[in-house]
């Protein structure tokens, strides 16, 4: 989106605000917060995706003078997911390279394969697979 500076995902804070779906594995475990997000956070792995897109919608009716913040409705992607964020989908490509998630084999691969799918879509190259 032009004007918009994307999040920096190498951040905790930033990570940690992210929905689970931002992420390319959530390990069985954890309990769900108010926001229903997975904690404890360490279950997420692998952000790739931006924080949804918000708008500001005021509410200037007289009885209720407030702001308040809705989904943006720019794309589909947008409204669920946020936008993919190409530097970080390499970057989980190469820990996954690396092993440095400790997954199984098994999930290992489901991660590579979802993150392989993103990079088709952004049409961005990864590094080769090594495991």
């Amino acid at each position: 989106m032009p004007g918009r500076e994307p999040a920096d995902l190498t951040r905790q804070s930033v990570i940690d605000d992210l929905d689970d779906h931002a992420f390319v594995m959530v390990r069985e475990g954890g309990q769900k917060d108010a926001e229903g997000k997975t904690f404890p956070r360490v279950l997420r792995i692998g952000p790739h995706h931006q924080p949804s897109l918000r708008r500001l919608v005021f509410d200037i009716s007289p009885a209720n003078r407030r702001m308040k913040t809705e989904a943006a409705r720019d794309s589909d992607q947008d409204k669920t997911y946020g936008t993919l964020d190409p530097a970080a989908v390499a970057r989980v490509a190469v820990a996954l390279n690396a092993g440095r998630y400790s997954l199984s084999a098994d999930e290992r691969m489901r991660a590579w394969k979802h993150i392989e799918q993103h990079a088709k879509e952004l049409r961005i190259e990864l590094p080769p697979r090594r495991f």
